[in-house]
């Protein structure tokens, strides 16, 4: 009678264990190092303005949002330097364990003052081959691997952050759209048994590029948690602006562009084409009074411009769409293999609008071409 009393005690408990699911090892982080499905980061430049005074800051902070909470940006208390920021807590614990099979991608290696003529993309691929994480940044010489290093050279300008965690199954969807913009590989660990259920991924690790069209490509992503993003590649191999001749037209909006503007060949606001792609000028994030010019800039992203219309407090219709990704607008760059991923949301797409200060707005004579320069046909 006692025992049928104690089982009886006892089987909500181990029903319970039974049903809960085990927390992935490979998967984004917070702060605390829980698990989130995504977060996006901001890491602020050295040179900003803080509540209208000019500040001189250490350049290693950064705002963040996560799939648990994107009511606001927060600003960290961490540094990115720390093996306690958002960057540090996922990438350290990854590097350690030896079962995680690692890709690594930058066209500016760590430890490196060379570049390449290879994709302009910078990430990582982490899977044990039941879960994984894909990191989307704009960061040079970054990440060092095996100790969690951020380089001093990336505290001067801003740099964007998107991390997905992923079921395995999404891998070699990941690796397609790698296969596609040939990025330069500059780190790989490869568990055999894992490396093995992923064939495509195979082919990048082993530089087997895609030599044929078509040069563009489009895959869906999903992640553990159900949220659906859409990654757009593209190759080097033919003169393709990746905002306004892919994301635009797919996504169907006019497309708000914050990406690198010093050097030559910028690429100015284009109005000629359905949907337009406007130049960001300057950002400001008004809850914190934080605001840079986009000459501080290194991030790379793109936020759709408010449609639809306005019902009193709600706006009904449009799309609200966010892209991070690696390309700048900028004439080297049309000949240069590299993406970026969308997710559709409103809340982030508005705080992304939010920090938008100016932008260059269309010029005058909107009738006339964009200033790409194609190559003639012979």
């Amino acid at each position: 009678m006692r025992r049928k009393l104690l089982l009886l005690l006892l089987l909500p408990i181990i029903c319970g264990l039974a049903a809960k699911k085990e927390s992935p090892n490979v998967a984004c982080r917070d702060e605390n190092g829980e698990v989130v499905d995504w977060f996006y980061m901001y890491k602020l430049p050295r040179i900003h303005m803080h509540y209208g005074a000019r500040r001189n800051s250490s350049g290693f902070n950064y705002l963040y949002i996560t799939s648990n909470n994107y009511d606001a940006w927060r600003l960290s208390t961490h540094e990115v330097t720390s093996t306690e920021s958002m960057p540090g807590k996922l990438l350290q614990p990854l590097f350690d364990d030896e079962r995680v099979l690692l890709v690594a991608y930058n066209d500016q290696k760590p430890n490196s003052n060379s570049s390449t003529p290879k994709a302009h993309a910078k990430g990582l691929l982490a899977t044990d081959g039941v879960t994984a994480v894909w990191l989307v940044h704009s960061v040079p010489r970054y990440p060092e691997i095996p100790i969690y290093k951020y380089p001093l050279t990336g505290g001067r300008y801003g740099q964007s952050y998107l991390c997905m965690s992923l079921q395995g199954s999404e891998v070699d969807k990941v690796a397609t759209q790698l296969r596609l913009m040939v990025p330069q590989i500059y780190y790989t660990r490869t568990p055999t048994a894992v490396l093995a259920r992923f064939p495509i991924l195979q082919q990048v690790v082993e530089g087997k590029w895609q030599r044929e069209g078509p040069f563009q490509n489009k895959v869906k992503l999903e992640t553990l948690g159900g949220t659906k993003f859409k990654s757009f590649a593209k190759s080097g191999k033919e003169v393709t602006e990746l905002y306004e001749d892919v994301i635009a037209p797919a996504l169907d909006v006019n497309l708000l562009v914050e990406t690198w503007r010093n050097g030559g060949g910028n690429l100015e606001t284009n109005c000629t084409l359905n949907d337009k792609v406007f130049n960001i000028k300057e950002i400001k994030e008004q809850q914190l009074q934080i605001a840079f010019n986009t000459t501080s800039d290194h991030s790379k992203w793109a936020v759709s411009q408010e449609s639809g219309f306005k019902f009193w407090r709600w706006r009904v219709g449009g799309a609200d769409w966010l892209c991070v990704g690696d390309i700048n607008r900028q004439q080297e760059q049309l000949v240069r293999g590299g993406g970026s991923v969308c997710l559709k949301n409103t809340k982030v797409a508005q705080l992304y609008r939010q920090l938008i200060q100016g932008y260059e707005p269309c010029p005058r004579k909107v009738n006339e071409t964009s200033n790409k320069k194609r190559p003639r046909e012979d």
